[in-house]
């Protein structure tokens, strides 16, 4: 076997003294090395870290692993019209806007969806939540908004959106409506934070909902902005919010067309129609300690 290697090493130091009395090949062999290098950073970053590199993941608590993320949503109660749990319409397509989002970013596998009413008796084992829809439809939204202390509520008298500060200072978003009671602008929040069980388990959670089906669905499209623009996770990081454990932000969405079942017809991806505004950054400091929320 030893004059076989002795035979190849041979050619090989052949090899290399021809390269190297050649600048023009030397230089040539030098750079396909670093074209073959850059491409396999390349391939390396579009399998393992693009998909965890854009402002969605950076903002939201989800860690980059396995466990399971639940999409729990709303349901409206019997009624003496109909005796079943249904959905609202407009959630609908929150909900499929929602759904298909989650899919893109984190991969449908991780994705499990159902209503509130099993979620809310499964909530022990659930790590990674986002509860959809107001606290009039989802328990589950009522439920966390309590435990990770929300300085917001909805106001089921008045139809309204209150967030109260630290120093008690309250501030009202109210929603205007035409002659047939269809929202034309109205308030939505985004809630995000990490609450703690009893033994010390951290449940990371992320609440979007409205007081109407417009913000419902506006909540989610401000996840989806996140997700393909820069602006508003830049307007995140001027206000500090970033790197905090519990974040929200108020957002008051406007119809320009004034038409909603239009605007819904057009969705999921299509949200030209509508003008979202963030008009409250929440930070960590001006939550409060958990409590028992009953809307």
């Amino acid at each position: 076997m030893e004059p076989i290697f002795e035979l190849i090493s041979q050619i090989f130091k052949s090899i290399y003294d021809w390269i190297v009395a050649n600048p023009i090949v030397s230089e040539l062999i030098s750079n396909l090395i670093w074209v073959l290098l850059g491409a396999v950073i390349l391939y390396v970053y579009s399998k393992l870290l693009k998909p965890y590199s854009t402002a969605l993941h950076y903002v939201l608590p989800f860690r980059f692993n396995k466990v399971p993320i639940h999409i729990c949503y709303g349901l409206v109660s019997p009624n003496p019209h109909n005796e079943r749990f249904t959905i609202e319409e407009g959630d609908i397509t929150a909900l499929y806007t929602l759904v298909s989002l989650m899919n893109e970013v984190y991969g449908e596998k991780r994705i499990k969806v159902q209503s509130y009413i099993p979620t809310y008796h499964a909530l022990e084992t659930i790590d990674n939540l986002v509860s959809l829809s107001g606290p009039w439809w989802n328990k589950v939204t009522e439920l966390y908004m309590g435990r990770l202390g929300s300085p917001v509520i909805f106001d089921r008298a008045s139809d309204k959106v209150v967030f109260t500060d630290s120093n008690d200072q309250v501030k009202i978003f109210g929603t205007e409506k035409d002659a047939s009671e269809t929202p034309i602008s109205c308030h939505g929040i985004v809630l995000v934070g990490e609450v703690r069980t009893a033994i010390g388990h951290k449940k990371y959670v992320v609440i979007c909902g409205g007081n109407s089906y417009l913000s419902t669905y506006a909540s989610v499209l401000v996840l989806q902005r996140l997700y393909t623009q820069k602006s508003m996770w830049v307007e995140l990081y001027r206000k500090g919010l970033l790197n905090q454990k519990k974040w929200g932000v108020i957002f008051k969405v406007e119809s320009i067309s004034h038409a909603q079942h239009d605007v819904l017809q057009n969705a999921p991806m299509n949200f030209a129609e509508l003008n979202l505004t963030a008009v409250e950054y929440i930070p960590e400091s001006k939550f409060k300690e958990s409590f028992e929320y009953h809307f």
